[in-house]
């Protein structure tokens, strides 16, 4: 029996036990205690990541507190990460996910739609296509995307 989702200590002592070591994690699972099975990518120890627990009332996403500047900004000979590298994108990632449940697995798309699929590439061979709006941004931003007579490259 392999425990994929748990620390290389649990699951040594589980292949250890075997059998008894799994209804002991269903029993303690049971009474509340949790487990985090998504860790961030390994890309520094320092690395903030995002995980995901699982409880008895359910999936909760915890996001790493940021701005973390316990480590110095100055040059850094060991090449690793800085303390605040992957902050932002973990926690504006955690408070964009509407469902938690979403992060642990992702949802079943349901069964495509042959005829609507079919009826789009027919309409785009026959050319009935709608044009890509051109000249316009929904942004509102100008044209030219610099930053108008407020500021840029003197004329």
């Amino acid at each position: 029996m392999t425990y994929p989702a748990l620390s290389p200590y649990i699951r040594k002592f589980g292949q250890k036990f075997g059998q008894k070591f799994g209804l002991l994690l269903a029993v303690a699972a049971l009474a509340g205690c949790t487990q985090n099975f998504i860790d961030g990518l390994d890309r520094g120890a320092e690395r903030k990541s995002l995980n995901a627990t699982m409880t008895p009332d359910g999936i909760h996403l915890t996001v790493p507190g940021c701005p973390d500047w316990t480590k110095p900004t100055r040059t850094n000979y060991s090449n690793s990460v800085h303390s605040n590298f992957g902050c932002a994108d973990a926690t504006n990632f955690g408070l964009m996910v509407a469902d938690p449940a979403d992060v642990w697995a992702g949802r079943n798309p349901g069964p495509a739609d042959g005829t609507y699929a079919a009826g789009a590439i027919e309409r785009y061979r026959k050319g009935e296509t709608k044009p890509l709006l051109s000249g316009t941004s929904a942004t509102g931003a100008t044209e030219s995307g610099g930053a108008g007579e407020s500021g840029g490259a003197e004329k």
